[in-house]
């Protein structure tokens, strides 16, 4: 379960061909916050044209473009809890990956599969819970950025036990953008290790967040406009689509 937009994609590219083994099917969803705020609206607008330049051009990195390592086709699916939970329940899952799913999963979702929920969350739980943690990250000068893989227990955000982490040097020479798509590789990494692991033992080892938990939401006016005076942008055209073709 993903969502449609550009770090999604990459993901998927680093994930799907990896599991041709395996029995997939990918489900996204097509929302994205809403805001008046123009930076935060600027970025969105990048995000969209950037993903459907790549549609458009036919690159690997288009989420339309990966479905050939899919079991069925890759669909949107903008209502998990309601009108689609029997197309998810008739997958009969053994385990659910969310990657930047833009739902709250209800209880009837969470216990489908046999491993249960796992999510690759942007951030490094529990100091940063919530949407934007790498933006976050970066506001609080921060020289550690990183992803973190967790079970999703209940309908809460970002609380449940710790599968894995990965953690990498921020670089403030690039943009914001820049940043969230390079934590995504070692932390694809991770779930693939992690379904290695069911392969070969059927479990999944975890441990409950015990450290001081902070939650964040979407930035304000104020935070946007102390992230650029620092220095940082949101998103740099070049660096980003560089990334996206290379990386």
């Amino acid at each position: 379960m993903v969502n449609y937009d550009l770090a999604s994609a990459l993901a998927l590219n680093y994930l799907l061909p990896n599991l041709a083994n395996h029995r997939l099917f990918v489900y996204f969803t097509q929302k994205h916050a809403q805001t008046t705020l123009e930076p935060l609206s600027k970025l969105a607008q990048f995000e969209k044209k950037s993903l459907f330049d790549l549609k458009s051009n036919q690159q690997h990195t288009s989420i339309e473009n990966l479905s050939k390592h899919t079991s069925s086709p890759i669909k949107r699916l903008n209502k998990v809890n309601t009108d689609d939970l029997e197309q998810i329940r008739l997958c009969v899952p053994d385990l659910i990956i969310c990657i930047r799913h833009m739902t709250i999963l209800k209880k009837a979702v969470i216990d489908l599969p046999k491993y249960g929920v796992i999510n690759l969350h942007s951030g490094l739980l529990p100091s940063y819970q919530g949407v934007m943690a790498s933006f976050w990250a970066m506001l609080n000068n921060e020289k550690m950025i990183g992803t973190t893989l967790h079970f999703i227990e209940d309908s809460t955000i970002d609380t449940g036990a710790i599968i894995s982490q990965s953690r990498q040097i921020c670089d403030y020479s690039k943009s914001y953008l820049w940043n969230v798509f390079s934590i995504y590789k070692t932390g694809c990494r991770m779930i693939l290790k992690t379904i290695d692991k069911i392969d070969d033992e059927g479990i999944i080892q975890s441990e409950e967040q015990t450290a001081d938990a902070q939650y964040f939401s979407f930035p304000t006016e104020t935070d946007l406009t102390m992230f650029a005076q620092s220095g940082n942008t949101l998103f740099n055209q070049k660096d980003v689509i560089d990334f996206l073709l290379t990386g």
